[in-house]
Parts: structure tokens; C-alpha cells; sequence
């Protein structure tokens, strides 16, 4: 909360010393969708922090094509927390060919990521195929919350493609990576689908 209430205050102070041909008004619309997304996926009014989310990564992407891969992944993902995974997809593609030509980690990341849209939209088998080749390249560069989280997917992947033992070893190896590099907002999430694998009360 205190992130989202920093944003405000700096979208209020840029909105006064607002230059000629800025065409955002100085209204940091890309760090409030971050914001409201992440708020979302803590709150028990969701749909609502996330329609607030997807109306400023719009505007974000209309107004600033700057950061427009980073943007479109962002889209991606408050869509795919809205239910609608189709149309997820269809934004992560679109990123992993916008990052194809600089590689790296960041084409892992978006690999990772469109892996779990296919996932989620039942194709497995890609899914798990394409989260794999993001993992290793997340593992070629410094370790991350990122990999955390590619970690973490690629667990499920392999749990719904009936890989219990690997799943549960991946999602191991994630939690100590957490707690190794102090990824705390990952180390809730990671534990959770321990305890789903396990069978035990997600909490």
C-alpha cells in the first residue's frame, strides 16, 4: 500500500510540472498497473483492483511505446488473472517475439511465461515444453525472483501433467532458492503448492 500511495503522490507532483507534448500528463501508468495487479492478487475485491490495473496498462501501452514489450506483459498477465487466458496467450506470444532477438533471461521470462498461458488454456504438453526452455535460460543469468516464479509454474505444469515426484522436487528447489536470494513474495506461493501437491490445506 505504501508503493501505490508513493505513485499517487508522484503522479500528483508530475500532473503539476506537466511539460508541452507529454502525452501521459506525467501519470506513471505502467508502475500503477504493476501495483494494482500485485494488490489484486492479495485483495478479496480482485475484479475490481484489476479493471483498475488493466485501464492504466492501456493507457500505458496507447501513451508510451517505450517499454512496450514490458507493458504488453503486464497486460498479459492481469488477463490471465481475470479468467481469461485466451486472450493471455495471445499478448505473451506477442512478447516472446518482440524479446526473441535480445535472448537471455528476458526471453526466458517470457517464454516461462507464455508456457503457462498454454498451460492454462490445455495444452499441456507445450506448455510444459516451453516453460522448460524459459528455465534454462532464466538459469543462465543471475538467480531471481523471476526464476523463482518460472520455477514454481513449471512445478504445476508438471503436477497437471501427472509428474508428482518432479513437481514436488521443482517446487523444493524453488523454496530454497527463495529463501536463498530473500524472494519473500514468492516463498508464500511456493509453499502453498507444496502443500496442494501434497494434498494438504492450501491455508
Amino acid at each position: 500500500m505504501s508503493c501505490l500511495a508513493a505513485l499517487g503522490s508522484l503522479a500528483e507532483i508530475r500532473i503539476c510540472s506537466v511539460e508541452k507534448g507529454d502525452p501521459t500528463h506525467g501519470i506513471p501508468h505502467g508502475p500503477l498497473a504493476s501495483v494494482y495487479y500485485s494488490l489484486a492478487k492479495i485483495s478479496g475485491r480482485a475484479n475490481e483492483i484489476l479493471d483498475l490495473a488493466l485501464t492504466h496498462v492501456q493507457l500505458a501501452i496507447e501513451l508510451n511505446r517505450d517499454d512496450f514489450a514490458n507493458h504488453i506483459a503486464v497486460r498479459a498477465s492481469i488477463l490471465l488473472q481475470m479468467g481469461r487466458p485466451d486472450a493471455a496467450l495471445t499478448d505473451y506470444r506477442r512478447v516472446v517475439e518482440l524479446r526473441k532477438d535480445r535472448g537471455g533471461t528476458a526471453y526466458g521470462e517470457a517464454l516461462s511465461q507464455c508456457g503457462y498461458a498454454l498451460l492454462k488454456t490445455g495444452q499441456k504438453q507445450r506448455g510444459v515444453t516451453q516453460m522448460e526452455e524459459g528455465l534454462e535460460l532464466l538459469k543462465s543469468g543471475q538467480p531471481s525472483g523471476f526464476q523463482v516464479r518460472a520455477m514454481r509454474k513449471l512445478a504445476e505444469g508438471y503436477a497437471r501433467s501427472w509428474k508428482f515426484s518432479a513437481a514436488l522436487d521443482l517446487d523444493a528447489e524453488a523454496y530454497d532458492l527463495a529463501l536463498t536470494i530473500g524472494a519473500h513474495d514468492q516463498i508464500h506461493t511456493v509453499e502453498r503448492l507444496a502443500r496442494r501437491l501434497r494434498g494438504q490445506p492450501s491455508g
